[in-house]
């Protein structure tokens, strides 16, 4: 008997913890894990920024106190992962994904800015943890 084997790669391989990854929801949500957290020096706020041209986003620590920055809020229970709420920010530039997308290549500009590239994302696939269902 001959078999003619068909292999399927898992649309959710697991990442290492340190490689950074990023997403955004419909209504401007983000979704930082902690390596993106942590080499942005855990901040408590940031400010995003949009270059139009090349459709990337920026994000960059920014000081709670001066105003304009976006605070980041826990993930949830012990996650070391942040959420950043900008629905006014992507509102403003008209970045409207339609659906949640992950970032393929987040990385870090030498200057220190997150540079999320709307260009180069993947649509996120799986389910919800929370209600089983697909996304």
């Amino acid at each position: 008997m001959e078999l003619n084997f068909e292999s399927f790669a898992n649309p959710r391989p697991v990442m290492p913890p340190n490689k950074m990854r990023a997403s955004i929801a419909p209504h401007g949500d983000f979704y930082l894990n902690r390596a993106v957290v942590e080499a942005l020096g855990w901040p408590e706020a940031v400010t995003m920024m949009y270059d139009r041209g090349q459709n990337i986003i920026g994000i960059k620590p920014a000081d709670p106190e001066d105003g304009g920055g976006y605070p980041l809020r826990p993930k949830g229970g012990r996650s070391r992962s942040r959420n950043v709420f900008a629905g006014s920010f992507c509102r403003h530039f008209r970045i409207a994904p339609p659906g949640t997308l992950n970032f393929r290549a987040p990385r870090l500009d030498k200057g220190g800015v997150l540079l999320l590239d709307l260009n180069d994302v993947l649509p996120s696939t799986g389910r919800s943890r929370r209600s089983g269902e697909e996304r």
